[in-house]
C-alpha cells in the first residue's frame, strides 16, 4: 500500500507563481459601474441579435490601475462571456 502526503494532493506551483498570486492579493481594488452597457449578441446563426438577459449596468471590482476607457469591454466579457458595443462608467465611492 502506498502512502500519500499532502503535498502529493496539490499542483506544483512554482515560486514565480505564487509571487505573482501574492501580488494580486495585495492589489488594491476599486467599483467601477458600468451603465447603459450595449451588448453585441449578435452571431452567425443570430444576425440581428438574441435574447441573452444581459443587465444595462453591472458593477465590477477591478484592479485600481484598470483604465475604465482601455480595459472596461474586457472586464463586462470577462464577467458576462459577451462583447459590448460599449458603455458609460463611473467609479463607485471607496469604502
Amino acid at each position: 500500500m502506498m502512502e500519500h502526503g499532502l503535498n502529493d494532493l496539490r499542483p506544483e506551483v512554482t515560486a514565480s507563481q505564487l509571487a505573482d498570486r501574492l501580488k494580486r492579493t495585495e492589489e488594491k481594488m476599486k467599483k467601477i459601474r458600468f451603465y447603459n452597457i450595449r451588448w453585441d449578441t449578435t452571431d452567425d446563426q443570430h444576425p440581428d441579435g438574441q435574447d441573452a438577459s444581459l443587465p444595462d449596468e453591472a458593477t465590477i471590482e477591478v484592479a485600481d490601475d484598470t483604465d475604465p476607457e482601455e480595459d472596461g469591454a474586457n472586464a463586462l466579457s470577462d464577467e458576462y462571456g459577451w462583447c459590448v458595443f460599449g458603455f458609460d462608467y463611473e467609479s463607485e465611492p471607496a469604502g
